[in-house]
Order: structure tokens, then C-alpha cells, then sequence
């Protein structure tokens, strides 16, 4: 879940992460991103269809270059379905701990 984040650098108050990727404070991150890295998908090798990809949400706004990669389209999107299937089973295996705890 997005918070809301206030950026002194550009005196941007942001409020979910769709407005997050149209601010001027990502514009000039993504920009330094692809200044410092070769424009490959860190899993598949293409240069098409790139997409810049967070590693983690925890410095959003503050980003450091070890938490972004490039993804394509594709591999961007079988990622994200890779970590949601990993979240329900997460939450089935949590859901079976608690129920089997109560015996």
C-alpha cells in the first residue's frame, strides 16, 4: 500500500504510485537510471519494450540505483504475477498455521 509522500526536492505531494511515476522527482531518478545502466531485461537479455522496476518500495522517493532494474514488458509482467502467487500461498500457509494452532 502506497503512503503518502511529500518530496522536498521538488515540493511534489504525492499521493498513490500511479502520481508517483508522473512526477518530476521519478522523472529525474528514471533519467539518472538510464544514464548509469546498459538498457537490457535483467532476465531475458531484450532491449525492447523496457520497463524500470522496483526491487523494493521501501526507499520510494529516495531510491537508491540497487533498487531499480530494467524488466520488459513481458518478464515485467510474469514478475509481478510470479510475486502474487507467492503472496497468496504465503497467506494460504498462514491461514493453515493459524487453523491447525488452535488444536
Amino acid at each position: 500500500m502506497f503512503q503518502p509522500l511529500f518530496i522536498p526536492g521538488t515540493n511534489e505531494m504525492i499521493w498513490t504510485y500511479e502520481q508517483y511515476l508522473e512526477s518530476r522527482h521519478w522523472q529525474c531518478v528514471r533519467w539518472q537510471f538510464e544514464q548509469l545502466f546498459p538498457k537490457v531485461c535483467l532476465l531475458c537479455g531484450c532491449i525492447y519494450n523496457l520497463n524500470i522496476h522496483h526491487l523494493t518500495y521501501e526507499r520510494i522517493g529516495r531510491e537508491l540505483p540497487s533498487d531499480l532494474v530494467y524488466l520488459c514488458a513481458t518478464c515485467h509482467k510474469s514478475w509481478h504475477a510470479y510475486l502474487n502467487y507467492n503472496r497468496a500461498i504465503e497467506k494460504s500457509l498462514y491461514k493453515q498455521q493459524r487453523y491447525f494452532m488452535r488444536f
